[in-house]
């Protein structure tokens, strides 16, 4: 007989079929089995299955890969652009690139950014992710991704590369998940404190994207301390500058008069779209590409977005305004 030694990693639950923990299987010479399958009883995650009922019970299994000192990673994330609704699903949208200075074992991983703290606005879709490996300038296919479960965050696949340059191209396909509107609609169920909150760790996670303009995302960016007391000692002499030099006015007036352009924030943006400062019916994920590979190969990885221009084509632009 075949047995399997199966550990829940959420420890709270187990299996309770045949060869589960105290059942009738458990007899005699079976019971000196234990001590070289490194079980005991218990409560504890760990169970013990025979083969063919692993089989027909489990559909998937994901394998883990634990990295020693010997490896390195490097990693790209880039936000996309906007995609309308009806859009095909197809490669050429955004393009990582990777480089090995040595031959090496190498782990591809495609991600989309870890949503769990902002389920509830993170948009109207759920992706599903693919991609291919080419080395640069050559045809032939190097790798492909797998994955058993469809719309998981991440899929992966593991080669054996030389060194060189390679080019990875994603693929997304997309199912509705909430209707447009969303946001706005839930207006009446919000905690504004929350929101607040949820909105800030959104806008932190979304800052990893090498293309991230934090410009557009000011108000619920958090305020570095020394950034803010450097601020505040040019602003306070600003004022008084600006103080000295105005005339004294003959009556009282009110500094924010009704239909100034200082307001409430609750006043400047009535509408929870406007209060996020962006179109959350917009659909445009962010993915990040990590590659894994042993430390002398060195790997290097970068990427751009479809219309936006890469390291390499800036690059290419300042030697043409050189010349």
């Amino acid at each position: 007989m075949v047995f399997v030694v199966v550990r829940n990693p959420w420890g709270s639950s187990e299996w309770t079929g045949p060869w589960s923990d105290g059942s009738k299987e458990w007899n005699g010479e079976w019971l000196d089995a234990l001590k070289e399958l490194g079980h005991v009883f218990g409560n504890d995650g760990q169970f013990v299955m025979e083969y063919s009922d692993f089989l027909d019970v489990w559909e998937t299994v994901e394998r883990t890969q634990l990295f020693d000192a010997s490896w390195a990673m490097a990693a790209q994330w880039l936000r996309l652009s906007p995609r309308p609704n009806v859009y095909p699903w197809t490669y050429g949208d955004v393009f990582f690139k990777f480089t090995l200075v040595e031959p090496s074992p190498t782990i591809i991983v495609l991600s989309e950014l870890d949503k769990r703290y902002f389920e509830k606005i993170s948009g109207t879709s759920a992706w599903r992710l693919d991609f291919v490996v080419y080395k640069r300038g050559d045809s032939e296919l190097r790798g492909e991704s797998y994955s058993g479960i469809p719309f998981t965050r991440s899929i992966s696949c593991e080669l054996n590369l030389e060194e060189g340059e390679y080019i990875v191209f994603p693929r997304l396909d997309r199912e509705d998940t909430a209707p447009q509107g969303y946001f706005e609609e839930k207006a009446n169920f919000w905690d504004g404190r929350t929101l607040a909150r949820v909105l800030t760790e959104r806008t932190k996670a979304r800052s990893i994207a090498a293309n991230y303009r934090p410009e557009c995302n000011t108000l619920f960016v958090e305020k570095d301390l020394s950034d803010l007391l450097a601020e505040d000692t040019e602003r306070l002499e600003i004022k008084e500058s600006s103080r000295s030099a105005l005339p004294v006015a003959d009556d009282a007036q009110d500094p924010n008069p009704a239909g100034s352009p200082v307001e409430s924030l609750f006043q400047r943006y009535m509408h929870l779209n406007q209060i996020s400062l962006e179109d959350e019916d917009e659909i445009s994920p962010v993915l990040g590409l990590r590659v894994y590979a042993k430390k002398e190969a060195s790997v290097v990885v970068d990427g751009w977005v479809d219309g936006e221009d890469s390291d390499e084509d800036e690059k290419e632009n300042e030697d043409e305004t050189e010349e």
